[in-house]
């Protein structure tokens, strides 16, 4: 849409400085991150996977 405007008026749009609203994040970012073997990343969501088996059986049983 700016380029349009940019490509139809040769300028580009004006931003009121009162529209913008800043986020401040006001939290302390004390979380350490964990850092992951090479193993938990192959493994995926466990979650996940039980789900794609269930759905995986299931159309076994629909479609023989």
């Amino acid at each position: 849409m700016r380029r349009g405007f940019y490509e139809r008026f040769g300028r580009d749009i004006n931003v009121k400085h009162e529209m913008v609203v800043e986020i401040i994040n006001n939290e302390k970012d004390d979380i350490e991150l964990k850092s992951l073997t090479f193993d938990e990343i192959t493994e995926g969501d466990k979650e996940r996977t039980q789900w794609t088996e269930r759905s995986d059986l299931w159309f076994k049983t629909v479609n023989p």
